[in-house]
């Protein structure tokens, strides 16, 4: 397996989680490089509270964290690219990895061999944490879908049903208010023009009442 130096060789924007047995170690420079017996894919119960190693990068760790979903390749064993031994060092690890030991790994898949991948961060059997990232990602890590962020994301989204069924409500009862409004307007117009024509009615009964009696005063006459 040849060496991979930085990012550019692995998908950043996909990390993928995987659990098991150490079947193969060659600890050493550039890099220490292991072969992983998959036994695990699921991400652990704990993986939303989980801390990130001694010397991480807080916002590297957590965008692949948050990008963390089970591996779904074919492969029944993955090799791992790992730092070297004085990186391993400063970062916690003061001792050499041993085949049938137990690891969690995180990290992303080389573009040609997917059977290959470099881990971001390591767990060994007893919690602790290794952190590996030395160069930038060359692509920002994307959140996997149904993490905690997206979650959140959805819980604080501005409208929710309730909120949503409480316009709702208040539109039809606007349209509600609107349409008695409404009827009630018209309702006072069409009293008005019943008073007005009973004025006029009785305006003419009055004059043609007036009109009648001068008539009937100058045939006296």
């Amino acid at each position: 397996m040849a060496a991979h130096h930085g990012w550019s060789s692995f998908d950043t924007r996909y990390a993928y989680f995987a659990s098991g047995t150490l079947t193969e170690v060659r600890w050493g420079n550039p890099h220490t490089e292991v072969t992983l017996r998959v036994e695990e894919t699921d991400l652990p119960s704990d993986w939303a509270n989980r801390e990130l190693p001694p010397g991480a990068s807080e916002t590297n760790g957590e965008l692949t964290m948050a990008s963390a979903r089970p591996y779904n390749g074919d492969s029944e064993e993955l090799h791992l690219v790992l730092s070297g031994p004085e990186w391993m060092e400063q970062w916690g690890l003061d001792r050499e990895l041993e085949v049938g030991e137990s690891i969690e790994v995180v990290g992303f898949l080389n573009t040609d061999e997917t059977d290959v991948l470099r881990p971001v961060m390591f767990w060994l059997a007893d919690g602790q944490g290794v952190w590996q990232q030395l160069t930038s990602f060359p692509q920002q890590p994307e959140p996997a879908q149904g993490t905690t962020q997206e979650s959140t994301d959805e819980t604080e989204s501005p409208t929710t049903t309730s909120e949503q069924n409480t316009t709702t409500q208040n539109t039809n009862d606007d349209f509600v208010a609107s349409d008695e409004t409404i009827e009630n307007t018209s309702e006072e117009e069409t009293s008005s023009v019943g008073v007005w024509l009973l004025v006029g009615v009785c305006v003419v009964i009055a004059i043609v009442i007036s009109a009648f009696f001068l008539k009937c005063q100058g045939n006296r006459s």
